[in-house]
């Protein structure tokens, strides 16, 4: 009986393990998009060896989306330091 529930427990934990991973993108689509200057800029630009690059897409007039650039504005440098994260902000 031990047998099939440290089996079944086995089981189980590496199903959620598994089916729950984040999706890791090799190269990023290729897009034009301008800066806050006018200027345009293409996605294929975006690179951070290796390192997490987190793009958000967010609007002016949305709450949680402020309070989400709020959050990442509050964390960014800790984040940097950690992991060396680049933010792109796309609104």
């Amino acid at each position: 009986m031990k047998k099939v529930i440290i089996l079944t427990f086995i089981i189980l934990t590496t199903s959620i393990a598994f089916g729950q991973g984040v999706t890791v993108m090799k190269k990023l689509p290729s897009v034009n998009i301008k800066t806050l200057e006018g200027q345009s800029f293409n996605t294929s630009q975006i690179q951070n060896d290796g390192k997490p690059i987190l793009i958000s897409f967010w609007a002016l007039w949305c709450k949680p989306c402020k309070k989400e650039m709020e959050a990442y504005n509050e964390n960014y440098e800790d984040w940097q330091e950690e992991t060396g994260v680049k933010i792109y902000a796309v609104y």
